[in-house]
């Protein structure tokens, strides 16, 4: 048994880090095709359609997912050899952390795909949006500093200007007022524009 583990292990982990280096040198947009389709296909149904519901576990099995399941099933049955697991306990660990890891690469997957699919970051829709400053942006345009906005359900970090009076300080909460370039925008102290805004 402690053989098959072992296989298990080596096998699943060298396909797996394959697969990594691959989707890194980005020769993997085609073997990720079969992905591509189910996740499309959920966006076809819209996210609350639960019509499909029995075809979604047929989605959870790809390449990708059962190769990270045999990797985990072996990495997982070993470590429990070792610890003197019996078999019985050893082959139940290792098959809750397959079907673990595969449901966690389908996740991983599924979340990426998204991603790509909602498109690249507009930086228009930055504007009227609060944010927070990060690094100090010095008054009247003399320099650039950086601003924290929560843009397209994401945590983005912009190089930010301002035409306040005074430097903004990291910490302090701004609103931007308009886009200066393709990651550059003009913000202004939270409060002053409110202030503004009541005139």
């Amino acid at each position: 048994m402690e053989t098959f583990y072992l296989l298990c292990a080596v096998v699943g982990g060298t396909v797996l880090v394959c697969q990594f280096l691959i989707t890194l040198l980005g020769l993997g947009a085609d073997a990720d095709s079969a992905d591509d389709i189910s996740v499309d296909a959920d966006h076809a149904d819209g996210p609350h359609d639960h019509g499909h519901g029995s075809n979604w576990i047929f989605n959870v099995i790809t390449f990708r997912t059962v190769i990270a399941a045999i990797t985990f099933f072996g990495t997982s049955g070993m470590a429990c050899l070792a610890a003197g697991l019996t078999l019985p306990q050893t082959l139940a660990i290792s098959i809750v952390t397959g079907v673990a890891a595969m449901f966690a690469v389908f996740w991983l997957m599924q979340s990426m795909h998204r991603f790509n699919y909602d498109g690249t970051m507009r930086i228009d829709n930055a504007i009227g949006r609060h944010g927070t400053v990060y690094l100090s942006i010095p008054a009247r345009q003399q320099g650039s500093g950086k601003v924290q906005i929560n843009l397209q359900d994401q945590l983005v970090e912009l190089t930010a200007v301002t035409f306040a009076g005074e430097a903004l300080k990291p910490g302090m909460q701004v609103v931007v007022v308009s886009i200066i370039g393709s990651n550059t925008v003009e913000v202004a102290p939270l409060v002053e524009s409110a202030e503004v805004a009541e005139v």
